[in-house]
């Protein structure tokens, strides 16, 4: 009878465990992949819902926000519209195609802000994390009704409560 040696046994377990690990990691991107095309696709969407021109300004302490993302997310159906912040405050919501605008009716309106640069600290310093101008900050109104036509719109930004 031929005995195996310990170290061909602890070999198997490896490979099992690695190819174990395989399978998983092919599970965990698989499911992200599923995600990330319904995402694309939009939740919700339906290109047959009308869209209208949304544009305007957003400021804090009635300074223009310098930066950042306006998310406009239909109260009812449909898919979200976004902008990002140019650096004079000014936005052009975009649903389908480029600066087409929000789906009409009512929304809610989230601002996400702008991530802060890292400034380059000491060799060997602990660099504190920056913080944005704008965290913890939300529209006034968070919520907002768009109508046929253009929406031209002021959005303020408050401290959130």
């Amino acid at each position: 009878m031929q005995t195996v040696p310990s170290t061909s046994v602890k070999g198997q377990l490896m490979l099992h465990n690695a190819f174990g690990n395989a399978q998983s990691l092919f599970r965990v991107c698989a499911t992200l992949s599923l995600v990330s095309l319904a995402s694309l696709m939009g939740c919700n969407s339906n290109p047959d819902l009308p869209t209208a021109k949304v544009m305007g300004t957003i400021t804090m302490d009635g300074e223009p926000v310098t930066g950042g993302e306006l998310i406009f997310s239909p109260v009812a159906a449909g898919k979200n519209g976004a902008a990002t912040v140019s650096a004079n405050g000014t936005f052009t919501i975009t649903t389908y195609l480029k600066d087409d605008g929000a789906v009409v009716g009512d929304h809610k309106v989230i601002f996400n802000p702008p991530i802060a640069a890292v400034p380059e600290g000491p060799a060997g310093g602990h660099t504190p994390t920056p913080v944005s101008p704008y965290d913890g900050m939300v529209p006034s109104e968070s919520e907002i009704t768009i109508t046929e036509g253009v929406n031209e719109l002021e959005i303020e930004l408050v401290k959130k409560k």
